[in-house]
This record gives structure tokens, sequence and C-alpha cells, in this order.
């Protein structure tokens, strides 16, 4: 019996070693897990943060995207109208000057006519003069 009690002694022993050394095992897991755990929430704060901050900036992006959009299709309209202004006062334009060019070429041809009448003239004066001096007036 003195050496089943050694053994389950031993035995006791042994397991008694085994259960501090689970205990301790235990414990280091426990403290790493809350560690983990700590450190997961952290992340998990930063990784919302990031993501609201993200989507602060993303819908900042948008109605800066959306605001010049309509500005460029505001100033486009506004260039259809001024072009559509611009046409008129061409076309307006363009009339005035077939009327300035019509009326040029008109004056040009009465100061031909003009020219031509006068130097009809001269020649009859030089004649009406030739022939008197040949009648002798």
């Amino acid at each position: 019996m003195p050496q089943e009690l050694t053994t389950a002694l031993k035995t006791a022993k042994d397991i008694e070693k085994q259960l501090v050394v689970a205990e301790n095992r235990l414990a280091y897991i426990q403290e790493e897990t809350k560690r983990l755990t700590t450190t997961r929430d952290s992340i998990q704060e930063e990784i919302n943060k990031k993501s609201a901050d993200y989507d602060v900036y993303i819908g900042k992006r948008d109605a800066d995207s959306k605001k010049i959009r309509q500005d460029a299709l505001d100033e486009q309209s506004q260039l259809l109208k001024d072009k559509t202004e611009f046409q008129t006062m061409l076309q307006a334009f363009q009339k005035e000057r077939q009327v300035y060019m019509e009326s040029k070429q008109g004056f040009e041809n009465e100061k031909k006519k003009n020219e031509l009448d006068r130097t009809n003239i001269r020649e009859f004066i030089i004649a009406v003069q030739r022939a008197c001096s040949v009648i002798g007036l």
C-alpha cells in the first residue's frame, strides 16, 4: 500500500502540476483574449470613424460634382442663348451690310453716270467752241 500511496501522491502531484499549468495557460489565454478584444474594438472604432469620414468626404465630393455639372449646364444654356442672340445680330448686320453694299454700288453707278455726263458735256462744249471758231463767231 505504501507504494500505491506513493504512486497516488505522485499522480496527485502530477495532476496538480498539470492543473497549475492549465490554470496558467487559461490565465494567459484570458489576458491575450482581453488584449486582442481591446485591439479589435479600437480597430473597429477607427474603421467606423474612417468610414464616416469617407462617407462625409464622398458626400461633399458628390455635391461639388453635382454643382459643377449644374454650373456647366447653366453656362452651356447661357452660351446657346448668347449664340442665338449673336446669330440674330450677325444676320441683321449682314442685311445692313448687303443694303450698304447695294447703296455703295448704286452710288458708284451714279458716279460713273455723272462722270460720263460730264465727259459728254465737255465734249459738247469743245465741239460747240470748235464750231464757233470754224464759223467765226
